[in-house]
C-alpha cells in the first residue's frame, strides 16, 4: 500500500497545486475529496481532516480569495513531506 499511497499522493498533490494556481476551486475539492479518502484508508485521520476542512473552505470561497489558497499550499507542503516519510 505504501508504494500506492505515495504515487497515487504525489499525483494528487502535483493535480491539487494546479487546481490552486488556477484558482480552480471545484477542480481542488474533487481532488481534496479523493486524498482525504486515501488518507483515511492509511488511518492518517489529523490530515483527512485538515483535507475536509479546506474542502469546505474551498466551497464557502467561490472567488478563490488568498487566505483558503495560502492555507491549501502550506497543506500541499504538509503532504510533501508526509509523503517523502511514508
Amino acid at each position: 500500500y505504501r508504494a500506492v499511497f505515495q504515487r497515487t499522493m504525489g499525483t494528487d498533490v502535483a493535480l491539487l497545486e494546479q487546481a490552486l494556481h488556477e484558482k480552480n476551486n471545484d477542480a481542488a475539492q474533487i481532488v481534496l475529496h479523493r486524498m482525504a479518502g486515501a488518507l483515511v484508508v492509511m488511518g492518517i485521520h489529523d490530515m483527512a481532516k485538515a483535507m475536509h476542512q479546506l474542502n469546505n473552505q474551498l466551497s464557502q470561497d467561490a472567488n478563490g480569495h488568498d487566505a483558503a489558497h495560502a492555507h491549501a499550499i502550506a497543506l500541499c507542503t504538509a503532504l510533501r513531506d508526509l509523503i517523502d516519510k511514508t
